[in-house]
């Protein structure tokens, strides 16, 4: 389900917690929408997402996981900075 903050689980009403804020990415210069969180929860991450690195300001691309601890945490890898 979404809302104007959050993608959040149907089952919220009886406890369920998985919750994927829309502005997690805004850090990194990344634009959260429903195509990116279907292709998260169908295929778990997603590579080669150009992303601004916020502690730096470095350019580059990363791959986007979706935490396997059904939370809805986001985490990036395999950094390469643009050349």
């Amino acid at each position: 389900m979404e809302n104007t903050k959050a993608y959040y689980c149907t089952a919220w009403k009886e406890g369920c917690q998985f919750t994927i804020w829309k502005n997690t990415l805004e850090p990194y210069g990344v634009s959260l929408d429903s195509k990116i969180v279907k292709k998260l929860l169908k295929e778990k991450k997603i590579k080669d997402i150009s992303i601004v690195l916020p502690q730096t300001g470095e350019r580059g691309k990363a791959t986007l996981l979706l935490s396997n601890e059904n939370t809805g945490k986001l985490e990036w890898m395999d950094f390469i900075r643009n050349r």
